[in-house]
C-alpha cells in the first residue's frame, strides 16, 4: 500500500482531537489509507450504501468517519491528487445519497440522521496563483446553501501538506469545524 501522508496525518489528528473529547461519546473510524494498515493487516474499509448492504447498492468508500452515540456524525473525505470539481462533487453526492454504512467493527449502521461532511483537499501541487482555491470556496458556498440528502453541514479544508505548519493548521481547522458543528 502506498503511503499517503495527508491521509495518515488526518487519521492522527482525528484521533488526537477525539481522545480528550471522549465524554461526547465519539469514536473514530479510519480506512486503511488513513490508519496505515492495509486490509490484509486489519485495515478498515468504510463503504456507504444507497440502501441495504449489497454490492449493487454500494456508492463509495470513505476515508474516515466519526461516530457519536454509535451513529454516523461526520464523514471525512481526502483528496491528495484530484481536486477537480467533478471529483469533489462526486464524493459529496455519493455520500449525500447514502443510507447505510458498514464496517467490520460496527456492522451495518443506518444513516437516518443528518451528518457533517468534511472534504480535505491537498493544494501542494497547485501552481502559484492558481484559481482552484477560489473555486473550492465557490463550491463550498454553493453546497452549504443547498445541502442534499443526509448531509446537514459541508466544509472544505484546503491545505498544503508540504507547508511548515501543516500539522498544526490541519488540527486547528478540523477542531474549528467540529466545534462549530457541535460534534465536540
Amino acid at each position: 500500500m502506498a503511503k499517503s501522508p495527508l491521509h495518515i496525518e488526518v487519521g492522527i489528528q482525528l484521533n488526537e482531537i477525539v481522545k480528550p473529547n471522549n465524554s461526547n461519546n465519539l469514536e473514530v473510524r479510519l480506512d486503511g489509507t488513513c490508519s496505515g494498515l492495509p486490509k490484509s493487516e486489519g485495515g478498515l474499509s468504510i463503504p456507504l450504501f444507497f440502501a441495504s448492504k449489497a454490492n449493487s447498492t454500494q456508492l463509495c468508500e470513505v476515508d474516515a468517519m466519526l461516530l457519536k452515540n454509535s451513529k454516523v456524525a461526520v464523514v471525512v473525505e481526502i483528496e491528495e491528487s484530484n481536486t477537480k470539481p467533478t471529483q469533489i462533487c462526486g464524493k459529496y453526492l455519493t455520500t449525500a445519497l447514502s443510507k447505510v454504512c458498514s464496517t467490520k467493527i460496527d456492522g451495518n449502521i443506518n444513516i437516518d440522521n443528518k451528518i457533517d461532511f468534511i472534504q480535505i483537499l491537498d493544494t501542494s501541487a497547485l501552481k502559484p496563483k492558481s484559481q482552484k482555491p477560489d473555486k473550492f470556496k465557490i463550491l463550498e458556498k454553493a453546497i452549504k446553501n443547498e445541502p442534499s440528502g443526509c448531509i446537514k453541514e459541508y466544509d472544505i479544508i484546503d491545505i498544503d501538506k508540504n507547508s511548515n505548519n501543516f500539522k498544526a493548521e490541519l488540527k486547528s481547522k478540523l477542531c474549528k469545524i467540529l466545534k462549530k458543528n457541535g460534534v465536540i
